[in-house]
């Protein structure tokens, strides 16, 4: 049901932006309409500081209230941020997350109009329940968040996520990886934080990787996905550098940027390669991309239409046949299909 908003009217919008950095790319089409639709407003991301930093590549009126990620007193802080956003007497609120938390560090704002998903009986918490219009997962989680912003009035144009990179995030990312004439650079994002049933197996990447013979080839990564980017790295003919660990959010979307081409699991770093306007391959597992696949001109998924999945399960008692059955052939003859079609579509531009 439609929420009696006058959006137009809204100086002080404030948005609780989703914890994961998949989820907060897939939210990007849905904060543009808020951009959008309240042109006089100034849009404030309230979530964690690496995600709001990152999302400010949206451009537009938008500012970061994030607060640091921190294990044991990081529930207070977060609080604590929520509070001091008072005194900027917001007037209109999102939460992008479904956490009751969430709801409440909205709350905290003292924002007057509070709109998002009653799930997790949080109904309370909030002035503008907007319920799902379709059972959840059976659309794309773009298409979720965008449903909470039209339900106040908002207009969304856009169905893929598309972010820019700030310009001292673009020079770090130049040293990091600075330009060669002529090199292919091929991306690989072999981790991902959710667990092993979402991961493609290390020496099946470590393969791939040794395909691209004329191509540097950039193992990107959280630090605490350094010791698999390394192995890879080890297993590999081909030139390579590791950047696991070694930048933040918005260097990492300005190194993802500089690649021809990324091939990931599905995980933040791959979402974010396909934001930034990077080709993307994505390989799935036990998830379904029909809910959280990359979207843009230029990605491609590779899965196994397998019995069991998706089943959304961090491990597997079936020996992952969903990801083993993936072989190296197919991905490769994927990502040699997706740079010729991209080497063709910047010829003709040029033509």
């Amino acid at each position: 049901m439609p929420l009696n908003v006058h959006l137009r009217e809204m100086e002080r919008v404030v948005v609780r932006v989703p914890n994961w950095i998949g989820d907060a790319v897939f939210s990007v089409p849905a904060l543009r309409a808020i951009v959008a639709g309240c042109p006089e407003a100034e849009v404030t991301l309230l979530g964690p500081r690496a995600i709001c930093e990152v999302l400010l590549g949206i451009g537009g009126r938008i500012r970061s209230a994030g607060f640091p990620v921190e294990r044991g007193r990081g529930r207070g802080q977060r609080f604590a941020k929520a509070r001091r956003l008072r005194v900027w007497q917001p007037q209109i609120g999102w939460v992008f997350p479904e956490s009751f938390s969430s709801a409440m560090e909205l709350g905290l704002t003292g924002v007057r109009i509070r709109v998002g998903r009653p799930s997790q009986w949080r109904g309370a918490l909030l002035t503008g329940r907007v319920p799902y219009a379709a059972p959840a997962r059976t659309r794309h989680l773009v298409d979720e968040y965008v449903e909470l912003v039209t339900a106040a009035g908002a207009v969304a144009v856009e169905t893929a996520p598309r972010l820019g990179t700030v310009a001292a995030a673009r020079e770090r990312a130049a040293v990091l990886l600075p330009a060669e004439s002529g090199l292919l650079r091929i991306g690989l994002v072999a981790g991902a934080a959710f667990g092993p049933a979402k991961r493609w197996l290390p020496e099946r990447f470590a393969e791939l990787g040794s395909r691209f013979e004329d191509a540097e080839v950039v193992l990107f990564g959280s630090d605490q996905e350094r010791f698999l980017a390394e192995f890879i790295a080890s297993q590999m003919g081909s030139r390579s550098v590791v950047l696991a660990g070694r930048t933040n959010l918005q260097v990492l979307a300005a190194c993802l940027e500089r690649c021809s081409l990324v091939v990931g699991n599905d995980t933040g770093p791959t979402h974010l390669a396909a934001a930034v306007g990077t080709p993307v391959v994505a390989i799935f597992g036990s998830t379904d991309p029909g809910w959280t696949g990359p979207r843009g001109p230029s990605v491609r998924v590779v899965r196994k239409a397998v019995d069991c999945a998706p089943c959304y399960r961090k491990d597997c008692d079936r020996n992952y046949r969903c990801l083993r059955e993936i072989t190296v052939d197919e991905v490769w003859e994927v990502c040699r299909e997706l740079l010729e079609e991209t080497a063709a579509e910047r010829t003709n531009g040029q033509a």
